[in-house]
């Protein structure tokens, strides 16, 4: 089965704006069922100007860390329901982790993610619990470039005799933020449960010759998540996607040229260093020269 590849943006957010999809891919993710989920006004996303300001391009886009919210409501383990902010952002190109931390920084300040929380002896505001979800598109850490799905928890420990505790709590959620961490290099390694098999849709090694399009063996696909084979299958036949498929290849195109760019010229600068270091030792060398002369010369 064609599939059009998910690593792009347009992709994406085109898979992701069909909620009935978005809920099946988040519900595989946070391992609890999401029962509503609702796109947040805001948007956010880095531009192409702030990548590389220092350069013009004829591409105005946005295409570096695709950011996209979602309030939803999950049904947990233990059968009850909760509230959560899910933030979702994919960079194919791995950048400072600067960037995710500022915009999560947003979000923790953002006035409208908090709640009313009633006690027997007070009432105060609390932070509705944040899960961020981050689809890493390149390698970034040599000891975690094995592991597809790296999950970041809220571990609350009795510090004298180290057990932990299992307890809600609106003023360590409003603190603290769980991680969940795709991997997608390593997809093509291991597939060892139903969420590793599932994320197979963004396995890079069943990317045809021209990037756009991923061939899947749907069969080897559970049932449940037919419906997001189905939107990606869309995708592919959908003419304004694949104009935004092509345009994002050609920006990239662009941005490695311009890293390549630096390149050489740091290597430009760290050869002429080097020619003036070399250029200061003869220097040195005749100069001891000629003092050694002048001294036996007296």
């Amino acid at each position: 089965m064609q599939i059009a590849n998910p690593i792009y943006d347009v992709v994406f957010k085109y898979m992701m704006d069909d909620f009935k999809v978005a809920k099946l891919v988040l519900s595989a993710l946070l391992e609890m069922e999401v029962i509503e989920l609702n796109l947040m006004p805001q948007e956010f996303i880095v531009s192409s100007e702030e990548i590389k300001p220092e350069i013009e391009s004829k591409f105005k886009l946005n295409f570096n860390v695709y950011r996209m919210d979602f309030s939803a409501r999950v049904k947990t383990k233990d059968n009850t329901t909760k509230l959560i902010i899910i933030e979702i952002q994919k960079a194919k190109i791995f950048t400072t982790p600067l960037r995710f931390r500022a915009y999560l920084g947003k979000q923790f300040l953002n006035k409208n993610n908090y709640y009313e929380v009633e006690t027997s002896s007070r009432k105060y505001k609390a932070g509705i619990p944040i899960i961020s979800i981050y689809f890493l598109g390149e390698p970034y850490n040599d000891a975690l470039s094995n592991i597809p799905v790296i999950k970041i928890g809220l571990d609350i420990t009795d510090n004298f005799t180290k057990k932990k505790i299992i307890v809600n709590d609106p003023f360590i959620d409003s603190l603290y933020h769980q991680v969940i961490i795709i991997n997608i290099p390593a997809l093509k390694l291991k597939r060892r449960n139903e969420l590793e098999i599932f994320l197979n849709i963004f396995n890079q090694n069943n990317m045809t010759p021209n990037h756009h399009t991923l061939l899947i063996d749907e069969t080897e696909i559970p049932e449940k998540f037919k419906p997001v084979l189905e939107r990606l299958a869309q995708a592919v036949q959908n003419s304004e996607v694949q104009k935004y498929m092509q345009i994002e290849d050609d920006f990239l195109a662009e941005l490695d040229m311009y890293y390549d760019s630096l390149e050489e010229e740091r290597k430009m600068k760290e050869e002429e260093r080097k020619m003036k270091e070399e250029e200061r030792k003869m220097k040195r060398k005749k100069k001891q020269s000629r003092n050694i002369k002048t001294l036996f010369n007296s």
